[in-house]
């Protein structure tokens, strides 16, 4: 038996394929026709609060609701995600996506409280070791010398 969904998701860091990866598995739990994507450029706090609220036609199972970029959201939007997951809408996940954040941000303690913070970062000792692990999950090897040499191509910008 597949694991109940949690109400949200708390899914950041600055390891991006990880963090892609887990978006894909939550997504892949919904029909594509009940998953709605917003970005923080275009969404606040209320406009989140509405997709959340909003009748799916579509929704069958379930309903999945994507912020991407919550990282930029102030403090009046986690005010408002915090006061929605007091009560969510039932069969509707909420899964807020970002970059750097940490576990102590308004945003991630309201996710804590009714879901799940899960929080992937790249430790910039071991960058050449995550380099390796990417070509690894993608059914390719490098040697050390070629991750190094990647490494001092492009930089640690990730």
């Amino acid at each position: 038996m597949a694991d109940a969904l949690k109400p949200a998701y708390l899914i950041a860091g600055t390891d991006r394929p990880k963090i892609d990866r887990a978006l894909q598995r939550l997504r892949a739990r919904f029909d594509a026709d009940a998953v709605d994507v917003h970005h923080v450029n275009e969404t606040t706090g209320d406009d989140a609060v509405a997709a959340c609220n909003a009748l799916g036609l579509f929704a069958g199972d379930g309903r999945l609701v994507i912020v991407e970029g919550v990282e930029g959201w102030k403090a009046p939007d986690a005010k408002v995600i915090a006061a929605y997951l007091q009560a969510p809408a039932p069969a509707t996940t909420l899964a807020l996506v970002g970059d750097a954040l940490k576990k102590d941000t308004p945003i991630a303690k309201a996710v804590a409280a009714v879901g799940e913070v899960l929080l992937w970062d790249v430790p910039q000792r071991g960058l050449q070791g995550w380099v390796a692990e990417q070509f690894e999950t993608r059914g390719v090897s490098a040697d050390a010398e070629a991750c190094r040499a990647l490494i001092a191509l492009v930089g640690d910008d990730l």
